[in-house]
């Protein structure tokens, strides 16, 4: 194999035909489709180094990805020369949180990651996979044995779904999927909703409608934020303006969905999805806020999207990686998502490595002490329940 280096701001033409070449027969997942990526590389100060790196075989492009390489800086102290997938390295722009990442390209190709780590350029102390999905390159390959480098798994994270084929085998009998106890919080809450009028829902049919779902959505993100003393993600005036450009150049392509959901004439809250090829990836919300308790806004709009999304004939809703409570309630099934880096031999890495081992060790036995579960035992409990 070869590498062959694009540039994204001279070359998006050449990268565009590349991308929906190898995307032919569907994109992994959302993430990697070519309206995120372009919205995506659009939307990038000119300079953020980033360029798209193509594998070739025979002068072929059989495989590519995003490389961003940049200087990283973690906790302050540690620093390294990183190459990053489908990310920048810089902050502001990573928040977009890329999941079920990985190269494109042509399924069940036999690539060992020793091919492709000895083909990046210049100088460099690891590679940085973020949100890499396990089954494709180059996460299928990770366990392999790549030099000298060493593997360092940051996290392994649930990514709870929905079964929506499953819920059209109970002819819409969703909530028979879900524990009794989820199942009857999720009929209280509605049933109070519905003392306020008929809980109805509503998915934007035009782009002046999902722009204006997407402004209440924003508003009632950050009340609910703010009420927690937090800013939440639209602080961040560069993720806002991402979003509002992904609108506006995707929606028409059905690839967008923002669903409202009332009760009577009070909102319950506005989700907002991405879709395609069967799959729904619901990325961001805002709920109303509500003194009882027994209101889960949640619950309900969740559950309304859902049956909305198993009426449009879609096949699985993806709650996306987290170990939220709601997401595993609410989820008849998890896939699993690795963060990781590939890292030379360097003792400031081992360093590092022992660090966060101790830190997360402290977390725990706090939690422990505190009678909670810490969310990374809280993960490892449905992954290995997974398992078994």
């Amino acid at each position: 194999m070869q590498l062959r280096l694009l540039n994204t701001s001279t070359d998006l033409a050449e990268i565009e035909r590349i991308w929906l070449a190898l995307t032919a027969e569907g994109a992994p997942s959302y993430f990697l489709s070519w309206g995120w990526m372009r919205t995506w590389v659009r939307a990038l100060p000119p300079s953020v180094n980033l360029q798209l790196a193509v594998f070739e075989n025979g002068g072929e492009p059989v495989m590519a990805g995003f490389l961003g390489h940049t200087n990283v800086t973690r906790r302050k102290i540690f620093r390294s020369k990183a190459y990053l997938l489908n990310e920048t390295g810089h902050r502001p722009y990573d928040q977009v949180f890329v999941e079920y990442n990985s190269l494109i390209g042509r399924p069940n190709l036999p690539v060992r990651l020793d091919e492709i780590v000895r083909l990046l350029p210049g100088k460099w102390d690891e590679l940085c996979l973020s949100g890499v999905d396990p089954e494709r390159i180059p996460g299928a390959c990770m366990e392999q044995k790549a030099g000298n480098l060493r593997l360092y798994v940051v996290n392994r994270m649930p990514s709870p779904y929905v079964d929506l084929e499953a819920v059209a085998a109970k002819k819409g009998d969703y909530l028979s999927l879900l524990s009794s106890n989820t199942r009857s919080q999720i009929r209280r809450s509605t049933k109070l909703y519905q003392q306020r009028g008929p809980v109805e829902t509503r998915a934007a049919e035009d782009l002046p409608t999902a722009l204006a779902y997407y402004a209440e959505m924003k508003d009632l993100h950050e009340k609910s934020w703010r009420a927690k003393g937090d800013t939440g993600a639209f602080a961040n005036p560069w993720f806002d303006s991402f979003h509002r450009s992904l609108i506006e150049e995707r929606f028409g392509h059905g690839e967008i969905q923002l669903i409202r959901v009332t009760a009577g004439p009070d909102p319950i809250g506005v989700i907002y999805n991405f879709v395609l090829d069967g799959r729904v990836y619901y990325y961001q919300a805002g709920f109303r806020f509500e003194e009882d308790n027994k209101l889960k806004a949640g619950y309900t709009g969740h559950t309304e999207a859902i049956l909305h999304n198993y009426r449009a004939g879609n096949k699985r809703y993806e709650f996306l990686a987290g170990y939220e409570d709601y997401k595993l309630r609410l989820s008849t099934g998890h896939a699993v998502l690795v963060w990781a880096r590939l890292q030379k031999p360097r003792l400031k890495f081992a360093i590092e490595n022992a660090a966060r081992h101790a830190a997360i060790w402290a977390v725990e036995k706090y939690e422990a002490h505190k009678g909670r579960k810490s969310g990374r035992k809280l993960a490892a409990e449905v992954l290995s329940h997974d398992a078994a």
